[in-house]
């Protein structure tokens, strides 16, 4: 096998996020309740991000992820990628732990079954969404295609991975504006 056809095996990528990433730092051990409205505004302020931060990240966005940067970077670095936003709200800890991270991991594997998926998604999952997390992970690694269009900088196709999922386009775009001029 030449070298350029390895490269297009491992040039594919999936990149996403959960649409609460922090959650599964915050909820567990209730550090969620102890953050206030004074230490959120300072924390943005202090990031000194573009536009309004505060209404972008009001509390019930307070843990967006910048999920697309990611992507995008790997873009402008040649590769073909695919972005997903993992949005289902799991009703663990009297549903405050949302779409936390690793909250996707075992509907992407399909072992919502396993004692330790029941802490994180509850006793009744929908398999549906497992299905379609799963099919799409198996078709990748089989093809390197999935059954949304891939993320370009024009229109940023995204997965929103739900019980009803669908691709849309640039749903991050008020977050990504935020961080546009931040150096990391």
């Amino acid at each position: 096998m030449s070298f350029s056809k390895v490269w297009e095996y491992v040039n594919p990528v999936i990149v996403g996020s959960t649409d609460q990433e922090a959650r599964l730092y915050s909820v567990p051990g209730g550090a969620i309740d102890k953050i206030t409205s004074t230490q959120r505004s300072q924390l943005l302020n202090d990031l000194s991000l573009n536009g309004k931060p505060l209404k972008v990240y009001a509390p019930t966005n307070s843990d967006k992820s910048v999920g697309d940067s990611f992507a995008e970077h790997l873009i402008k670095n040649g590769n073909k990628v695919w972005h997903y936003n993992f949005s289902w709200l799991s009703p663990a800890f009297d549903g405050r732990l949302g779409a936390a991270h690793f909250v996707d991991v075992p509907f992407t594997f399909n072992a919502l079954g396993s004692e330790q998926a029941k802490n994180f998604v509850g006793d009744e999952p929908p398999q549906k969404l497992a299905n379609t997390i799963h099919q799409n992970w198996i078709e990748f690694a089989r093809t390197g295609q999935v059954s949304w269009d891939n993320y370009k900088l024009t229109d940023r196709t995204t997965m929103r991975f739900d019980v009803d999922s669908e691709a849309v386009n640039d749903p991050e775009r008020d977050v990504r504006m935020l961080w546009t001029d931040y150096s990391f």
